[in-house]
């Protein structure tokens, strides 16, 4: 015995359970959308202070967005940043970095981080500087920013300032 299905009725039922599952299975709760790292894209400055052997510099900016529980968010933003010079020595009076965790571009938290030390005293590296938390229940617009504010040893040009690319939004 056979048993038949009427096309439409075939057509209607394949059509219901894809948007099912479309439905179903694309869409995240709130908490899922809203957590995990997320960061812009590697940045380059090459650095050359006066009479000394240039300093590569890559960074990127990152937030951290997690649930807390009931209804509450926290968030984290911080920069990362590796360096590479061919030879040590003192090339910097001043290397730190600003961040900022931002809601709609207004400032939530903020931190600067001196690593001119650092520079001063080491070929290569990888630091972190980080801002303080923020948790609310507020979703959205959240992101990572900042910059590092740089002065070559003894040049008497005073600071310079590279603004960095944001990280992109999280919820």
């Amino acid at each position: 015995m056979r048993i038949t299905v009427p096309q439409r009725a075939l057509s209607t039922f394949v059509a219901s359970a894809l948007m099912l599952t479309g439905v179903l299975g694309f869409t995240a709760s709130p908490a899922q959308a809203a957590t995990g790292t997320h960061c812009a894209n590697w940045q380059q400055k090459n650095y050359s202070p006066p009479g000394k052997h240039p300093v590569t510099v890559i960074v990127k900016v990152c937030i951290y967005s997690s649930y807390l529980g009931s209804g509450m968010y926290g968030r984290t933003p911080w920069i990362e940043y590796t360096w590479e010079s061919a030879y040590g020595g003192v090339k910097w009076d001043n290397f730190g970095i600003r961040v900022r965790l931002e809601n709609y571009d207004n400032d939530l938290t903020t931190d600067y981080c001196n690593f001119t030390y650092q520079m001063n005293h080491s070929t290569s590296g990888r630091e972190i500087c980080y801002a303080p938390s923020w948790n609310s229940t507020s979703v959205g617009g959240f992101t990572a920013d900042g910059h590092i504010r740089w002065n070559y040893n003894s040049d008497g040009e005073g600071d310079y300032i590279w603004s960095l690319t944001g990280s992109p939004q999280v919820s």
